[in-house]
């Protein structure tokens, strides 16, 4: 099952202490991404069977999150990913339909609420 885990990034004027992410052993890409941040919180999602290194920078404290209804929702609201993903499906549906532009803009507040 897909995890997600919730850390603070430890930033100072030097550096910028984060998550040591896993990796896919040949590409060397991590497994997994950042999906957003909420109150200092940094909100990173792992693949099926993926477990973070247990080694982890010092101070950097990632905890197992438990998805309720409200964290979804404040994860969609913050999330880059569901963002770039939403404006594709709307432009996808004005490419493909021809509809007045009322209905359009009432579609797009539509997902824009969801």
């Amino acid at each position: 099952m897909t995890s997600i885990v919730a850390y603070r990034k430890i930033i100072d004027a030097v550096t910028t202490k984060e998550l040591r992410r896993p990796e896919d052993a040949e590409t060397r890409q991590p497994l997994g991404m950042e999906i957003a941040e909420i109150d200092g919180l940094t909100y990173y999602v792992l693949p099926d069977g993926i477990t973070l290194p247990e080694e982890q920078p010092e101070g950097i404290t990632p905890q197992t999150v438990t998805m309720t209804e409200a964290l979804r929702g404040q994860l969609r609201a913050a999330s880059p990913h569901v963002k770039i993903i939403d404006s594709r499906v709307r432009d996808a549906i004005a490419e493909r339909y021809s509809i007045p532009n009322g209905v359009a803009s009432h579609l797009a507040a539509l997902t824009e609420a969801a």
